[in-house]
């Protein structure tokens, strides 16, 4: 299951990828606070986590693609 993924093996991996990211249509500072919720166990927070990722890696490609 991702949500454990997530939180053991991928975790450095999703806060690699998430720091500092600032989605759009979210208030500052919740990317943050969905990242350390779900890894420090206090919420399930998969579904958000999906999303962000999903997000994040369309932008980096468009942003690549558009050098």
């Amino acid at each position: 299951h991702f949500r454990l993924w997530y939180r053991e093996p991928l975790a450095g991996m999703v806060r690699d990828l998430l720091s500092g990211f600032e989605a759009p249509g979210f208030l500052p500072g919740a990317t943050a606070r969905v990242v350390e919720e779900h890894l420090t166990g206090r919420a399930n927070r998969t579904r958000e986590l999906h999303q962000l990722i999903t997000l994040r890696l369309i932008e980096s490609e468009i942003l690549q693609s558009s050098s």
